[in-house]
């Protein structure tokens, strides 16, 4: 989870640079901009699609998460849509609930 986590945070800070405006021109460079913006995506599938093992995993998933959404772990340090996509957070809720389930049913 943690390594997941680390590999979404580094694709989007390489977005963000790819998104910045090249001199010269009204826009980002494209190439870079689909380049880039497809490795984000590919991190952020697995990181969403990536089922937590431990609660410190599942408490490092939704604080990123929460964090980047909110804006304080989000690159460009304001509110951020990337985690807003309802089948993302389906299959995130869905992995917490078999880890929950399991430890409860450990526990009980």
């Amino acid at each position: 989870m943690f390594a997941a986590i680390e590999k979404h945070q580094k694709a989007m800070r390489e977005l963000q640079e790819a998104l910045k405006m090249v001199q010269g021109t009204l826009g980002p460079d494209p190439k870079k901009e689909k380049k880039y913006g497809d490795l984000e995506w590919t991190a952020r599938a697995e990181l969403t699609s990536t089922a937590p093992t431990t609660l410190q995993g599942l408490l490092a998933l939704f604080t990123y998460i929460n964090g980047v959404t909110n804006g304080p772990l989000s690159p460009y340090g304001k509110r951020d849509n990337t985690f807003e996509e309802f089948e993302s957070l389906t299959v995130v809720l869905a992995n917490a609930e078999e880890l929950l389930s399991e430890q409860i049913g450990r526990a009980a």
